[in-house]
């Protein structure tokens, strides 16, 4: 029987959590994360305060480590969770994490995860003047912020986590065996950069991989080294295995 091969590179947490999940026979899982997450402690009560004490119309969570490390400021300070007219997240999973942690309701985007889908919610239609608080980790993209100001909202960021980049592996892809279908499961553009950027400079011969992503953005970066990529259009064990047994 083939034996597959599948390379992770979500932070570690989520990483260890796809493995628990993964229940496949003849599947060798390969733990190699690219980014690091680390939470923001910096912060002063009256930092936090001042973001959070007024009124707010939307509160926006990016990603499932903004609801995690979000969370852990509030602990920090014995802050219950902000009120606000609606929340609203990037992706369902990030929805269902919001949901399970503070039993808040998200809106979310129902087929692609990204901003600009999430601004296609009518809900975002009357946004002028008001304010929206966005929790993310600390850089990424502007978009978000740059549609809501357009629409006219007053817009600040809470940045409660920090992301720093892991050197890949090179040992990792050595000794592969041929016929056995090997994947790399990659899910946010900076990860995918770093990955093609480290390929690059390592020489690294990656043919014989066929990437998993979940969004044409990273497939977009992806392409940069191969044309051998299948779109998932959620990252969880059962779209995984899915995905590996149709190969």
């Amino acid at each position: 029987m083939k034996k597959n091969k599948l390379i992770l590179t979500r932070p570690l947490y989520q990483n260890h959590k796809l493995i628990e999940s993964i229940k496949m026979e003849n599947l060798d899982i390969v733990n190699m994360p690219l980014i690091e997450i680390e939470g923001i402690i910096d912060y002063k009560h009256s930092d936090i305060n001042q973001k959070m004490n007024r009124s707010i119309h939307c509160i926006i969570f990016i990603s499932t480590n903004a609801v995690i490390y979000f969370g852990q400021l509030l602990k920090k300070f014995n802050l219950p969770f902000p009120k606000a007219n609606f929340i609203a997240a990037i992706g369902k999973s990030t929805a269902q994490l919001i949901k399970d942690t503070f039993g808040a309701e998200a809106l979310f985007p129902k087929n692609i995860y990204d901003s600009e889908h999430l601004m296609d919610l009518s809900i975002f239609d009357n946004v002028s003047e008001k304010y929206c608080l966005i929790i993310r980790g600390k850089g990424g993209r502007e978009t978000l912020k740059n549609l809501l100001i357009n629409r006219g909202a007053i817009v600040e960021y809470l940045e409660c986590y920090q992301r720093s980049m892991i050197p890949l592996n090179a040992e990792n892809f050595k000794d592969t065996k041929i016929p056995s279908n090997n994947f790399i499961l990659i899910s946010s553009n900076e990860a995918a950069q770093h990955f093609v950027n480290q390929i690059t400079k390592l020489k690294i011969d990656v043919s014989n991989y066929i990437f998993i992503v979940n969004h044409e953005r990273i497939a977009e970066k992806i392409t940069a080294i191969s044309n051998k990529i299948k779109m998932i259009d959620e990252i969880n064990a059962a779209e995984i295995q899915k995905t590996i047994q149709s190969f």
